[in-house]
Formats: C-alpha cells, structure tokens, sequence
C-alpha cells in the first residue's frame, strides 16, 4: 500500500526502493499539540494585568485562572521532561543508527563493487570519464578503476 503512490511515479522506482518503517507517535505527542499555547499565554498575561491593576487581591475567577495558568504550567514542565528523555534516548538511538548506517555502506560498497567487477573495460572507462576520473586507456588498471569510482561513490554520498 505504501508503494502505491510511487508506482504512478515509476513501478520499478516503487518495486526497487527501500522504505523507511512507519512513524511510531505515541499518544502525548498528540495532547501536547492540542494545547492552544496562546490561550495559555494570553491567559496567564490577563492575569498578571488583573493582579496588577487590583493589587494582590484575587477573586475566585481569578483564582480559577491562575489555577488553570499553574496546570499549564505543570503540562510545560512535564513536555520538558520528556523531551529532555526522548533527546537522551534519540542520542542512545543515533549511535546504534550510525553503526547500522556503517554496516548498511559496508553491504552497499560491497554490492557496488560486485556490479562493477561485472563490467567490461569499457564500461568502467565509460563511467570514469562520467565522473570525470582520469586513466591511462592503453594501460588499464581495472582494481584502480574500481577502487577510484568507489571512492568517488564515497565522497559524493
């Protein structure tokens, strides 16, 4: 279902691609966006302009608004919990991503020298003077060839 879209793009594009698994959002992602942050803010502003204006003495509306400003509040200081626990978790998640990453180039170098070792002398000249790599044509060193389009590979990803 998900490859339907790019298959009006190019089937083998949709058939041949790697996808990405599925967003995972848990539940509080979606109670933190449904704060209307400036109700909050205007709230807690009108407030302290009541305060202000009156002096220390409150009413009960405006005990019932800074009470709800505090449960905000509270809110804000749980998001920032959790953010600061998901950083330290996306940073655990990072490092085991970079040694995944490493291992998948690893099996992409190696693929890509397969399909490479595959050609014939002219065609690794044809995809040299692609990426404007320089050779000697009447003495062709083929491991040199494979090893600098690798590396160009490298360098341009």
């Amino acid at each position: 279902n998900r490859r339907k879209p790019l298959a009006n793009v190019n089937p083998l594009f949709a058939k041949q691609s790697e996808l990405l698994p599925m967003p995972n959002v848990e539940e509080i992602t979606f109670e933190h966006i449904s704060l209307n942050l400036p109700s909050v803010v205007k709230n807690a502003l009108d407030n302290l302009d009541i305060q202000a204006s009156k002096g220390i003495e409150q009413t009960e509306s405006e005990e019932e608004i800074y009470d709800q400003d505090e449960e905000d509040l509270e809110i804000f200081d749980d998001i920032e919990e959790e953010i600061e626990e998901d950083s330290e978790d996306e940073e655990i998640d990072e490092e085991s991503e970079d040694e995944e990453d490493e291992d998948s180039e690893d099996e992409e170098d190696e693929d890509t020298e397969a399909v490479l070792n595959d050609l014939d002398d002219t065609e690794l000249m044809g995809i040299l003077d692609e990426l404007g790599i320089e050779y000697d044509e009447d003495d062709f060193d083929r491991e040199a060839a494979i090893q600098a389009i690798l590396e160009c590979e490298d360098e341009n990803s």
